[in-house]
């Protein structure tokens, strides 16, 4: 071939070529126009009311958010309530999911957007699945979360339907848990150090511990009964002010129900009360060596203010729920724990059993 034929037919080759990248750029970006800003789970907002489970798997962990009346409870923690407005919210940014942008198709490509197959080995995706029944409403693979590089929103989440094989972004903020104690109210109660007048610590075997605000401004506390013959151990006071302030924002670690550990009698028994009259019991049960705690509350009826009578009596000559003070405060935190055995963090569960020869010499 002379040098006129090869460069003639170079160009042909050129020009084939480019309409053929322009043909395929075209119809990707087609595709991709055709589903810019179109909702991912479009059937989802009308059935949204319908849904009475939320499945979630990732990796070889499941749990199920499940609607018992009015109620959403998570089977998996022996029925314990779930936040109602978690899950709404769970369910409604699940339904309003909309494409930003096209992205993979390819299954070796999934890792990096974390919408691999849940069910694959380190996988790192989360597989949410909504039903009605046994109907299964909606599902997405969950991926990682793209946030704005300003931080003025924009924020985004990468999702796969498990039937396709095209990934997306979508814009939402999005976020499934996969603890399934991340969909609860983990607050349990707060009593803050400065209303404490007495904590007192019942061990099963051992002697007691008695520790109570002493007199005067800004004072700390002291141990009411010291054995005979002993000093105070040096960190005694720091030791007696932790015993305290284990009350404060007091969260559950996991939760179970009472009647599977309160099986005999308690391992220790702790027990908090306020200058304003609030009582607070806790009762520890050891089960495969960690210390799982029941919580009662009530008010000191001589030194709890009374509360103001919001409501009448019931029907039945009954008084009405307290509604203000430190009773009302008693039976929130009864009505919320009432029936369940809690494990806490091992520094509080620590710090609530405290022994006198940790404070003495």
């Amino acid at each position: 071939m002379n040098a006129k034929g090869f460069i003639a037919l170079s160009a042909v080759t050129l020009v084939v070529t480019a309409a053929a990248v322009a043909v395929v750029v075209d119809r990707a970006q087609s595709r991709g126009a055709d589903h810019l800003d179109a909702l991912l789970l479009p059937s989802l907002l009308d059935k949204a009311n319908d849904v009475t489970a939320i499945v979630v798997k990732s990796g070889d962990k499941t749990f199920t958010v499940t609607k018992n009346g009015k109620l959403w409870t998570i089977p998996d923690k022996s029925g314990y309530p779930a936040l109602e407005d978690k899950v709404r919210k769970a369910i409604i940014d699940l339904a309003r999911l909309r494409v930003v942008s096209e992205k993979t198709r390819m299954e070796d490509r999934y890792p990096r957007l974390q919408v691999e197959d849940p069910g694959k080995k380190d996988a790192k995706s989360t597989l949410v699945t909504l039903k009605a029944g046994e109907s299964t409403v909606a599902s997405a693979i969950l991926g990682k979360r793209k946030f704005s590089a300003t931080g003025r929103g924009g924020d985004g989440i990468y999702v796969r339907l498990p039937d396709q094989p095209q990934a997306w972004l979508a814009g939402s903020d999005l976020a499934i848990n996969p603890d399934p104690l991340e969909w609860v109210d983990k607050t349990l109660f707060n009593v803050a150090e400065s209303r404490a007048a007495e904590v007192r610590v019942v061990p099963k075997e051992g002697e007691q511990v008695i520790v109570v605000r002493e007199e005067g401004k800004d004072k700390g506390f002291k141990l009411a009964n010291p054995p005979a013959g002993k000093a105070p151990a040096k960190d005694a006071a720091d030791k007696m002010r932790d015993l305290v302030t284990s009350f404060e924002n007091v969260d559950l670690e996991d939760v179970r129900k009472a009647s599977e550990v309160a099986t005999g009698a308690p391992e220790l028994t702790v027990t908090m009360v306020t200058q304003d009259g609030l009582i607070v019991e806790m009762n520890g049960y050891r089960v495969d060596k960690e210390m799982w705690f029941t919580v009662d509350a009530s008010a000191d009826d001589a030194t709890a203010p009374a509360p103001a009578p919001d409501k009448a009596p019931g029907a039945q000559g009954e008084a009405a729920a307290p509604t203000s003070g430190v009773p009302a405060e008693a039976a929130a935190i009864d009505k919320k724990t009432d029936g369940w055995a809690y494990k806490f963090l091992d520094w509080r569960s620590g710090r609530l059993d405290l022994k006198m020869a940790a404070l003495v010499q």
